[in-house]
């Protein structure tokens, strides 16, 4: 798992698996997990496990995104979707951020 999680880091697994599993789809799952504890917890005075779920969110997209950076610069496909990759890149940590300091 450690070898695997290096890999990706690395921007050594493929673009296409990189982006759409991990970026889209891993992305996707963790912030709805998070966004629905957030608003289970909402109202309770539980401010630690927003904090950590938040926190657990942030440090994933901050991976994630350098993963598929990385990724893409190695691509050898049609440059156009590597340079989409990173515009992607830059919007997801972009709404990331705007959605922590809207929270």
């Amino acid at each position: 798992m450690m070898n695997f999680l290096r890999q990706l880091w690395r921007g050594e697994v493929a673009l296409v698996k990189t982006y759409w599993i991990f970026g889209v789809l891993a992305s996707f799952l963790l912030n709805g997990i998070v966004l629905l504890l957030s608003r289970s917890l909402a109202g309770t005075g539980a401010i630690w496990p927003m904090f950590v779920f938040w926190f657990i969110s942030i440090i994933y997209t901050l991976f994630i995104a350098v993963a598929i950076w990385r990724s893409a610069d190695k691509y050898t496909g049609r440059k156009v979707w590597a340079i989409l990759a990173k515009i992607m890149v830059v919007l997801s940590v972009l709404q990331t951020v705007l959605n922590v300091i809207g929270s």
